[in-house]
C-alpha cells in the first residue's frame, strides 16, 4: 500500500481553521483563549501518557471557562506529536463540551499517522456512535488538509462503520486513495452471506492492483461453501494455487467443514489425505469437522478412528471435540464409551459444558438408567461440573415416574449445594412420589423441609399429603393439616373436601363427616354432593328416618339440593323400616 498521501482537492476541503473570535484582537498576553491554547499544548508536552491506554489527565480548571471546540482543534493540531495525551485530553470527563467532529477527526488522525492504530480504531467507533448523523468521511477529509495523516485512517473508518462496504465504496468513488487488502477483506467477511457482492468486491480489488492474500481467498471459499457450492469453490482453489498461491489450513479447513455439514465425508477424507501430501498439517480444527461429521451421520466407529489418530499425532482435544464424540455417543445410544470419554476430559483437566452435560443426561433417561446417571451425576460434581437446572429437572421427572422418592431427595439435595432453588414444583412432584409409595411421614418430613428453605407449601402440597393421610386412616390429621392450611392463607379445594369426607365415611363417622361438608358449604362455598349423599344412606342404613329427615333439612339450609340418588336412600330408609312394623 503507498503510504505518500496525494493532495486532497480544495473543493473537497477546507484551508483554514474556524474563523476567530472577537477577543483576538486583543494583545497576545490579554487573549484568554491565546493563553488557553499555550497553556494547554505545554501541558500536554509536559505530561505524557505512559501506557498506550489513555488515563485522565489533572486538566487545568482554570482554562476550562475558555476552552471551546475551536480552541481544543487547535491545541490538538499543535500537538500532533504528543496523539496519546491528546485523546486523554479529548475523553476528559471534565471537558465542557462533547467532542465535536472536528476534534474527533483530528486525534484520529495524528493516532494513525504515530500508528497508535487500536487507539483510533476504537475513537473512530466512538465516533460513529456520539455523532450518528455525521458524515464520518468528510469529517476525517476535512481534518486531513489541516494535520498530518496517512491512509491508515480511512482503512480503520471502513473497519469500525456499521457500513463497511459503502463506506469503501464512497473511498473509492473519491479516488483519492487505494485502501488496503485489510479494507477489502473486512468488507468480504461482512459481506460473505451475499455472494455475488463478494465477487464483485474482489474485482475491484483486482482492478486496483491490490493484492489478495490467504485471508481473501479463505473469505471467498467460506462464502462459496456457505451458499453450498464446494465444487465452484474447489475450481477458485485450483485457480488461484496456478497464480501461486498455496492453501493453509484453514482454506482446508473450511472446504472440510463443508463437505462435512452435508454429509460428503468421503470428499472431506479426501481433503484431510490432500493435505498431507502438501505438507499442510491437520489441526485440532480439521480432526474436530470430521469427528462431528461423521458423528452427524451416526458413523461413531469413523469418528472414533479420526479421534484417536488426532491424538497419535500430539494434538490435544480440547472442550469442545471432546463434546462433538461425547454427544455423538449419546444419540446413538453408547453410553459407555461417553462416560468413559468424560474421564479422559477429566485426564486432560478438562471439564464437560452444559450442552455435553444435557446430551449425556437425555441419553441415560432415554433409556431409563436412572441409577447410573445419578453416578455419573455424582462424579461430575465431584469434579466440580455443575450440572445445568433443566437437567436436574429432567432426571427428577423420570425418578418420580418410576416412584424413586429417596432418589428424588438426594438429587434435591445436590441441586441445594449447587446453589439452585428447586421451588413448589419440585418439592409437590417429591411430595406426591413419596405418598404414591405410601411413605406419608417422608412426605410430611418434606414438608417441613420446604418451610425451612422458606418455600411456602401450596395447595398442591396439602392436597397430596391430606389425601394420602386420609387414604391410611389418619383422617383427623388430615383434618388437622386442612386447618393449618387455611390458616396460613390457603382456600381449601373440592379435592381436598372429598378426602376428608371419604376418610370418615370408611370409618362411619357420621358426625365428622357432616362437620367437614358443613364447613366447606359455609367457608368455602363447596357443596359435595357425592358425600352428602353417602352420608345419607349411612342414615337410612341405620333406620333412624327421623334422624335421616333431620339431616335432609340440616343439609338443604346450608345450600345442599336433594337429587335422585337422595331420595333412593330415602325410600331405602322408609321400606326398611316398613318392612320392620309389618
Amino acid at each position: 500500500m503507498n503510504l505518500t498521501p496525494k493532495l486532497l482537492p480544495r473543493t473537497l476541503i477546507p484551508t483554514t481553521l474556524p474563523p476567530k473570535p472577537l477577543n483576538s484582537l486583543l494583545p497576545p498576553s490579554l487573549d484568554p483563549h491565546l493563553t488557553t491554547i499555550t497553556h494547554l499544548t505545554s501541558f500536554l508536552k509536559t505530561h505524557p501518557t505512559p501506557t498506550p491506554t489513555p488515563t485522565p489527565l489533572p486538566l487545568p480548571s482554570h482554562l476550562l471557562p475558555y476552552l471551546t471546540p475551536d480552541t481544543l482543534s487547535t491545541v490538538l493540531l499543535l500537538s500532533q506529536s504528543n496523539p496519546l495525551p491528546s485523546l486523554s485530553l479529548l475523553l476528559h470527563p471534565h471537558l465542557p463540551f462533547p467532542p465535536s467532529p472536528q476534534n474527533l477527526s483530528i486525534v484520529s488522525h495524528s493516532l494513525s499517522f504515530s500508528r497508535h492504530h487500536r487507539e483510533s480504531l476504537l475513537l473512530l467507533s466512538a465516533f460513529l456512535r456520539s455523532h450518528p448523523h455525521v458524515d464520518a468521511l468528510s469529517s476525517l477529509l476535512s481534518a486531513a488538509r489541516l494535520c498530518n495523516w496517512t491512509p491508515a485512517v480511512f482503512d480503520l473508518l471502513i473497519k469500525a462503520h456499521p457500513d463497511p462496504s459503502e463506506t469503501l465504496r464512497r473511498v473509492l468513488r473519491l479516488g483519492l486513495f487505494v485502501p488496503s487488502v485489510h479494507s477489502f477483506n473486512h468488507v468480504l467477511k461482512n459481506k460473505s452471506e451475499a455472494l455475488g457482492s463478494c465477487w464483485q468486491i474482489y474485482a475491484d480489488m483486482r482492478r486496483l492492483g491490490v493484492s489478495p492474500n490467504a485471508h481473501t481467498f479463505n473469505i471467498l471459499v467460506g462464502a462459496l461453501c456457505r451458499a453450498g457450492d464446494e465444487r465452484r469453490a474447489v475450481e477458485f482453489l485450483e485457480e488461484v494455487e496456478s497464480e501461486g498461491f498455496d492453501p493453509d489450513v484453514v482454506t482446508y479447513n473450511t472446504l472440510i467443514g463443508a463437505y462435512s455439514r452435508r454429509g460428503r465425508l468421503d470428499n472431506a477424507m479426501a481433503l484431510y489425505k490432500v493435505m498431507y501430501r502438501r505438507g499442510v498439517e491437520p489441526d485440532l480444527i480439521t480432526y474436530t469437522l470430521l469427528v462431528k461429521g461423521f458423528c452427524k451421520e451416526g458413523r461413531m466407529g469413523d469418528a472414533r478412528r479420526v479421534f484417536d489418530r488426532m491424538l497419535e499425532r500430539g494434538l490435544r482435544p480440547d472442550t469442545f471435540c471432546f463434546g462433538v464424540i461425547i454427544v455423538g455417543y449419546c444419540k446413538v445410544g453408547m453410553l459407555g464409551d461417553a462416560v468413559s470419554l468424560v474421564g479422559d476430559m477429566f485426564r486432560y483437566g478438562l471439564k464437560p459444558d452444559k450442552f455435553t452435560c444435557s446430551s449425556l443426561v437425555e441419553g441415560y433417561v432415554k433409556v431409563g438408567r436412572l441409577l447410573p446417571c445419578l453416578n455419573m451425576i455424582e462424579d461430575l460434581r465431584r469434579h466440580g461440573v455443575v450440572v445445568n437446572f433443566d437437567d436436574y429437572k429432567s432426571i427428577l421427572d423420570a425418578l418420580s415416574s418410576e416412584r424413586r422418592p429417596n432418589a428424588m431427595r438426594s438429587l434435591v439435595d445436590w441441586m441445594v449445594r449447587d446453589g439452585y432453588e428447586p421451588g413448589l414444583e419440585i418439592y409437590d412432584s417429591m411430595i406426591g412420589c413419596f405418598c404414591d409409595c405410601g411413605s406419608t411421614e417422608q412426605a410430611l418430613v418434606v414438608k417441613e423441609e420446604m418451610v425451612g428453605r422458606d418455600i411456602r407449601p401450596g395447595v398442591e402440597t396439602y392436597r397430596l399429603i391430606i389425601t394420602s393421610l386420609c387414604n391410611i386412616g389418619r383422617v383427623m390429621e388430615g383434618e388437622r393439616l386442612m386447618m393449618e392450611m387455611v390458616g396460613s392463607g390457603l382456600v381449601a379445594d373440592s379435592d381436598i373436601c372429598a378426602a376428608l369426607v371419604g376418610g370418615y365415611c370408611r370409618q362411619r363417622y357420621l358426625s365428622k363427616i357432616e362437620s367437614v361438608l358443613s364447613y366447606f358449604a359455609l367457608e368455602c362455598q363447596i357443596y359435595d354432593n357425592k358425600g352428602y349423599n353417602t352420608l345419607m344412606k349411612m342414615y337410612c342404613e341405620e333406620g333412624d328416618m327421623a334422624a335421616s329427615l333431620d339431616l335432609q333439612n340440616r343439609m338443604m339450609k346450608l345450600g345442599f339440593v336433594s337429587d335422585g340418588q337422595t331420595c333412593k336412600s330415602l325410600i331405602y330408609g322408609l321400606t326398611r323400616t316398613c318392612n320392620l312394623y309389618v
